[in-house]
Order: C-alpha cells, then sequence, then structure tokens
C-alpha cells in the first residue's frame, strides 16, 4: 500500500514539473515573437513619401516610407494634458526619440516613449508620448530590401517628402531620337560619284517646240460661262424692247383698223345718200 502511494506521488511530481516547463517555454517563445516588428506594404490610396531613418551611425533611404503601411497614425498623447494627436507624414519634417522608455505620471498603465516633432512649417512639439510598439518600415532605395523598426530602436528620422517620379530627361530623349535618325539614314554617296550623276540641261528642239504646240488644248468653257453669256443684262434690256415694240405695233394696228373701220362707215353713208 506505501509503494502504490510512492509511485503515484512520484507521477504527480513528474507532471507538475513537465507542466511547468512547458509553461515557461512557451512564455518565452511569446516575447520573442513580439519583439520582432513586422513589414508591411504601402496600403492602396495612400501616398508615397520618401524618408531617412537614422539607426546608430547607419543612414537608410527609404521610399514607401510609413507607419506599418499608413502614411498616419494616431493614439500619441502629451504629458502636459489630455489631448490626443496624430500623425501625418505630409506634416511632418522631422521626428526625434528623446527617451526610448518613459515613464509617464499621466498615463502611467501605458508604455510610451518621448518625442521631439518638428512640422513642415517649422512648430517644434518636444512633449509627445508615443506607443513604443509604433512600426515604421520602407523599401530600401539601394538595395530594394524591406525594412521596418520599431520606433524606439531609432534615433530620428527625416521625411523628404513625396516619392519623385522617375522620368526621363529631354535631352537624353532627343539625343536618342537622333542616333535613331542617324542610324536609319542611308549614306550619302561620295562627292566623285555626285559629280557624275549631275543631270545634263538640254536644249529643246525644234521638233520639241512644233511637238508642244500640237498637243496643246485650249480649255474648254464651263457650263457655268455659257450660262452667263446667254443671259446676260444687255440681252434682257434687248428682248424687253423688242417686247415693247411688239407691243406698240400691235396698239397702232389696233387703231388703223378703227380708222379704216370708219372711213367704211362714212364712204357707205355717202353713197346710200348720193
Amino acid at each position: 500500500m506505501v509503494g502504490i502511494q510512492k509511485l503515484l506521488l512520484a507521477r504527480l511530481v513528474l507532471f507538475i514539473v513537465v507542466f511547468g516547463m512547458t509553461c515557461s517555454m512557451g512564455e518565452k517563445d511569446k516575447p520573442g515573437f513580439a519583439n520582432e516588428p513586422g513589414f508591411a506594404r504601402l496600403a492602396e490610396g495612400e501616398g508615397s513619401f520618401r524618408a531617412i531613418v537614422y539607426d546608430e551611425r547607419n543612414q537608410y533611404a527609404l521610399k514607401e516610407f510609413s507607419f506599418f503601411g499608413h502614411t498616419s497614425v494616431g493614439g500619441v498623447r502629451r504629458e502636459t494634458d489630455d489631448s490626443v494627436t496624430r500623425f501625418e507624414l505630409s506634416k511632418i519634417k522631422e521626428l526625434k526619440v528623446l527617451k526610448a522608455h518613459f515613464d509617464s505620471k499621466r498615463f502611467g498603465d501605458k508604455d510610451y516613449l518621448l518625442a521631439e516633432v518638428t512640422s513642415k512649417t517649422g512648430a517644434i512639439t518636444s512633449d509627445l508620448l508615443v506607443p513604443k510598439k509604433l512600426i515604421i518600415c520602407g523599401v530600401d532605395e539601394k538595395s530594394g530590401l524591406e525594412k521596418s523598426w520599431f520606433l524606439q530602436k531609432i534615433d530620428r528620422f527625416v521625411v523628404q517628402g513625396p516619392t519623385p517620379l522617375v522620368l526621363p530627361s529631354i535631352p537624353s530623349a532627343l539625343s536618342t531620337q537622333v542616333a535613331s535618325v542617324a542610324t536609319a539614314a542611308p549614306l550619302a554617296p561620295p562627292a566623285e560619284s555626285v559629280q557624275q550623276q549631275a543631270p545634263v540641261q538640254q536644249v529643246p528642239t525644234a521638233g520639241s517646240r512644233e511637238q508642244t504646240k500640237r498637243t496643246y488644248t485650249p480649255p474648254k468653257e464651263n457650263k457655268w460661262d455659257v450660262f452667263y453669256k446667254q443671259n446676260q443684262i444687255p440681252e434682257t434690256n434687248q428682248e424687253t424692247a423688242q417686247e415693247r415694240r411688239g407691243i406698240s405695233g400691235a396698239f397702232i394696228a389696233v387703231i388703223d383698223a378703227i380708222i379704216d373701220f370708219v372711213k367704211a362707215l362714212v364712204n357707205g353713208a355717202l353713197k346710200f345718200f348720193r
């Protein structure tokens, strides 16, 4: 009976030791994972900025610089009041980490670092409380590698402005076009061949002149020219005058007929009375 109790006690002690070792190993893994700053690509719709990060004696020029994929971040406090500040890369010129570990009297339950920010307008704010685990990241311009830091691990960063677009310069583009045209153009013939191929001016002969006279054809009249000739104003006036003469002649003929008729009546009456 005593042996069975000892065996159960030994198993219980072994279980407690194994359980304690497992829990301690799991707790050690968590801080190790939390100490790795991850990298996040610049989110869609965010502006692309260039910045220089100063890490001890090293300087890194980064493009697509961001706060873990975003160009703005909130949750920044001040030791002197209860306001909440938001960082925007478009308005920041420089950020300095004054104290990587700062014991805040106002916010004692949170981990902050003390930072100084210089804005684009030149205003300096030196009592900002920034979360220690805030991650900054970007792409190294020289190597193209993705880099990231916890803000508490750097000395400062300086925002250089929007990432410039790389466009070909105008002189280089023009020189490229001139070079392509020069390669495509045929080579000029030598001076001797140009002299040999010079055209010989020929004097026109009599036969060529006669042929030129024979082959000459006068220009044809346009239909509108014919129309204008047939409908000129002087001809219209002549036709009107002719029409007027015809009317007056008819009128005179009628009067002559009436006179002849009266004469016939008078002659008839005279004959009757005789």
